[in-house]
């Protein structure tokens, strides 16, 4: 499991793009911290690691958190546009 396909929702508990989405935002503006979003999400170790490249595109303001959400959005409709993992992750700037 990725937080990938969570977000996607081709595994489960999946992770919805307004959950992420707002997250990101409190992230961003420092309300939260990176662990307090991580265990919001229940994510384990290597999605934790996957959530924190995102989140790190959101801080240094490579990615808007408004950009992750719309993505995320497309993503979770599975209809042939960033529906994969590696689609997602090329989409978001992540190698």
């Amino acid at each position: 499991m990725s937080l990938y396909t969570r977000l996607i929702g081709i595994e489960r508990p999946k992770i919805s793009a307004h959950s992420f989405y707002s997250l990101a935002h409190e992230f961003k503006r420092a309300r939260i911290t990176g662990l307090q979003a991580r265990t919001f999400l229940g994510l384990s170790a290597a999605e934790a690691v996957e959530a924190n490249a995102i989140l790190t595109l959101v801080e240094n303001d490579s990615l808007t958190a408004e950009e992750v959400h719309q993505v995320l959005m497309i993503a979770e409709q599975n209809n042939g546009l960033y529906d994969t993992e590696s689609t997602l992750k090329a989409r978001l700037g992540i190698s």
